[in-house]
């Protein structure tokens, strides 16, 4: 089952440089096919098929994910996260 946590963990992995734009829409265009044939649905559903259908067109013009995007995302997700100046 594709949960929040999951998703949000493959956004931050993204964010921290562990995989690359690639990685991260092949994943959610995979996840969007197991979340479409699974019965199961995770708690806030909706949301997380919003971010799964956002991020799987990521790769395309006019879906970009700027920093602002993924913050929100994160946020939807119950993983808030702040920006820190080094």
């Amino acid at each position: 089952m594709i949960t929040q946590d999951l998703l949000a963990n493959r956004i931050l992995d993204y964010l921290n440089n562990r995989i690359m734009l690639t990685e991260l829409v092949h994943w959610a265009e995979d996840a969007i096919v197991t979340f479409t044939e699974s019965d199961q649905r995770p708690p806030n559903a909706d949301v997380v098929w919003d971010i799964l259908l956002y991020i799987g067109a990521a790769d395309s013009e006019g879906f970009p994910l700027t920093w602002e995007m993924l913050r929100e995302m994160l946020e939807r997700l119950g993983r808030p996260v702040q920006n820190v100046a080094a």
